[in-house]
């Protein structure tokens, strides 16, 4: 009997006491990417079906998660800065810093992986002719987040962000739709 209490005793301690990470709390942190494949379109512009030009982004964001057993949500702010996106219907437009977006996050804990959808408003310029037009809308994602140790988070992130941008002077008149992919990797410091 005593034997069997030992082993029962040995398998309850190799139980860990958390399923699952502690997301719970604020973060902030940088993060380093592509934007990629952005579209500028206005049925005004004769042949502005055309694409922006591929871009480096670096950013930083501040958010806070709540946890609930497996279920994480929460907000986040970001922002990036972005150089030599031009627009290529446009001569002289290009999309201009800062990019920003204001998130909602909804993600399942799974050990030390936080997966999670986003869905969100975004914001950027387009500057040209002397111009600098302010395009917002929306945006919605997915990303990953792995803890490493109590305070550091790593990850990925992929945003697809459409803007509209309303022109009445400047470089062209006229509305006008812009699209692009953000893909990012992120280090997040939780406090």
């Amino acid at each position: 009997m005593p034997r069997l209490n030992a082993l029962t005793l040995a398998c309850v301690a190799m139980i860990p006491t958390s399923a699952f990470a502690d997301f719970n709390g604020w973060y902030g942190g940088l993060s380093f990417g592509q934007y990629a494949n952005g579209t500028f379109e206005s049925e005004l512009i004769p042949g502005a079906d055309d694409d922006i030009a591929d871009s480096e982004v670096i950013g930083g964001f501040i958010g806070a998660l709540n946890q609930s057993g497996n279920m994480v949500y929460g907000y986040e702010f970001a922002f990036s800065t972005i150089e030599d996106a031009d627009v290529a219907a446009v001569p002289g437009a290009e999309v201009e810093s800062p990019l920003y977006d204001i998130k909602y996050r909804i993600g399942y804990a799974a050990g030390n992986l936080l997966p999670y959808g986003v869905i969100g408003l975004s914001g950027t310029n387009i500057q040209g002719g002397g111009a600098d037009l302010p395009a917002t809308g929306f945006s919605f994602g997915a990303g990953l987040d792995v803890a490493i140790g109590d305070n550091l988070m790593v990850g990925a992130e992929y945003l697809y962000r459409n803007s509209s941008v309303e022109a009445t002077d400047g470089f062209f008149e006229g509305d006008a739709d812009t699209t692009a992919e953000l893909l990012t990797v992120r280090v997040s410091f939780l406090f």
